[in-house]
């Protein structure tokens, strides 16, 4: 039997500055100024159980589950400098919410042949 739980939390910032050219690499619009903050936080949990049972010297049942949950939470939050002020950018922002459920199961049925020799 095996359990297991992960959890991340991080909180990014970042400053990004563009600035658009054209071919000939002259300035073709306004320079973009961005902010962004940007949270995540990620829980991982997980079980597994395995059985093995020898029916005999040549054969053996084994089985197991496996089941695993993710809950993860990005909220990525941009304000843009619009001359002098500082907006909320709504077209770069964007609250991921994910959720996963994974189950799994398995059963083998083995033997092995006596070598004649």
């Amino acid at each position: 039997m095996d359990l297991d739980q992960a959890y991340y939390k991080n909180q990014g910032n970042t400053y990004l500055l563009t600035k658009p050219l054209n071919a000939a690499g002259q300035q073709s619009f306004i320079d973009i100024f961005l902010l962004g903050d940007i949270p995540s936080e990620i829980n991982i949990y997980s079980g597994k159980i395995d059985y093995v049972k020898p029916l005999s010297k040549f054969l053996k049942v084994e089985a197991g589950l496996k089941s695993s949950f993710v809950n993860t939470d990005n909220r990525v939050m941009y304000t843009r400098k619009d001359s002098t002020d500082w907006m909320n950018d709504v077209k770069r922002s964007n609250h991921f919410i994910y959720k996963e459920n994974i189950n799994a199961a398995y059963a083998i049925f083995s033997s092995s042949i006596k070598n004649g020799n």
